[in-house]
């Protein structure tokens, strides 16, 4: 707790006070299978599992990375010729 000018005495009672409450097991259990039960139709499967895998991303970062050089090593004797001609 922050200092605001509260004596140390003051600030263990009101920390006995406050305790967080602890919920039971069978509230926790069941307050899962609520929420589980409510939200399994909203979510939407995927048709195609192409967008869950990390290997693809990869993969088309790769391409696009090296499109990006080729382009930038190309595209100056490209613009080099046309000055010259």
């Amino acid at each position: 707790m922050e200092d605001v000018g509260i004596g140390e005495n003051t600030e263990k009672k009101l920390q006995e006070a406050f305790e967080p409450a602890k919920l039971s097991i069978v509230y926790r259990e069941q307050l899962l299978r609520e929420l589980i039960s409510k939200t399994s139709g909203t979510m939407k499967k995927s048709k195609s599992r192409f967008w869950k895998k990390p290997e693809v991303w990869v993969a088309v970062a790769v391409v696009v990375i090296l499109a990006i050089i080729g382009y930038g090593i190309w595209l100056p004797y490209s613009v080099w010729d046309k000055i010259i001609s």
